[in-house]
C-alpha cells in the first residue's frame, strides 16, 4: 500500500487524498515484490470507470499501463459493464495515448474542478 500511495502523491498531487479511489476494485501490477502501477475502476449502473491509472516512474515505457488497462476492461466485461469511461487531463499525452491505443473515443471535454480541463474518453465493452 505505501507504494501505491507514493504514486497516487506522485501522480495526482493536491488533491489524492480527496479522492477514496483506492476502496474500488483495484489492479495492482508488481515487479520484484514491488507496486509499479495500479488501476482503479468505480462500477455502477453497467458502467465502468477508470478512476486513476498510475505507472511508477521506473516502469513507464514497458507496457505496465497497457496491460493494467486491458486487465481492467476484461474484469469490467466478466463483472457485466457495457461501456468503459474515464477522465483524461488535456496536458496528460501519454494517457491520451494509452487510451486511444485501446480504442477510447473522444466523447468531450469538460473542466473538472480538481483535475482542471479533461476529456471525457469511452469505449462500449462487447460480451
Amino acid at each position: 500500500m505505501p507504494d501505491l500511495i507514493r504514486m497516487l502523491r506522485e501522480g495526482f498531487p493536491g488533491w489524492y487524498r480527496r479522492l477514496p479511489y483506492l476502496l474500488f476494485p483495484t489492479i495492482v501490477a508488481e515487479r520484484d515484490g514491488r507496486a509499479v502501477g495500479f488501476v482503479s475502476m468505480p462500477m455502477r449502473n453497467r458502467v465502468g470507470e477508470i478512476g486513476l491509472i498510475a505507472v511508477d516512474a521506473s516502469a513507464r515505457g514497458y507496457g505496465v499501463g497497457n496491460a493494467l488497462l486491458h486487465s481492467a476492461l476484461e474484469l469490467m466485461q466478466a463483472r457485466g459493464m457495457v461501456r468503459c469511461v474515464a477522465k483524461v487531463r488535456l496536458d496528460n499525452l501519454p494517457a491520451q495515448l494509452l487510451f486511444t491505443s485501446q480504442g477510447f473515443s473522444i466523447a468531450g471535454a469538460k473542466r473538472r474542478r480538481w483535475l482542471g480541463d479533461v476529456y471525457w474518453v469511452e469505449k462500449p465493452i462487447v460480451s
